[in-house]
């Protein structure tokens, strides 16, 4: 069955017809679990959790971007995202501020602790536990990312 699932997306994408992925977290027994929750005073607001719905349904996570204005707590809905998921995580960021900023609402909003979170900028890299921050020109994978509209197009 897999082999037929990708042979149809193989034809899919030669016909340019979108095909929006699905991640069955909750059934994933290949990749590790990570033990993140978010801390019992942390409120999301109501379009933060709107906006999560559109990406999780049925048990499975779905391909897409949520974007939000400025200030509207993007880090926040990325974190939710992540103890949602309940998998390790990269969080990719465009500048060193950011990073150090990622890593502080982390700790600020879930149950993550210091020794958890691992980042990568200039010549700073840590050791790889559960949790990554990075800065995006030194990686090639993300879970989130602040400023997707900021990414360079190759």
């Amino acid at each position: 069955m897999h082999r037929r699932s990708a042979f149809h997306r193989i034809n899919v994408i030669r016909i340019d017809y979108l095909v929006l992925e699905e991640y069955n977290f909750q059934n994933d027994t290949v990749n590790a679990t990570l033990e993140i929750y978010l801390k019992p005073a942390t409120q999301i607001r109501s379009y933060q959790e709107k906006s999560l719905s559109k990406m999780f349904g049925n048990g499975r996570a779905r391909s897409g971007i949520i974007v939000l204005p400025c200030g509207a707590g993007k880090t926040l809905s990325g974190i939710t995202a992540a103890s949602t998921i309940c998998k390790l995580v990269s969080s990719l960021c465009t500048s060193g501020v950011s990073v150090m900023q990622w890593r502080q609402q982390f700790l600020m909003w879930s149950n993550i602790q210091d020794r958890q979170i691992s980042v990568f900028w200039l010549n700073k890299r840590e050791s790889l536990p559960d949790l990554r921050v990075s800065w995006y020109q030194l990686t090639q994978w993300l879970l989130t990312e602040q400023n997707a509209h900021m990414i360079p197009k190759k």
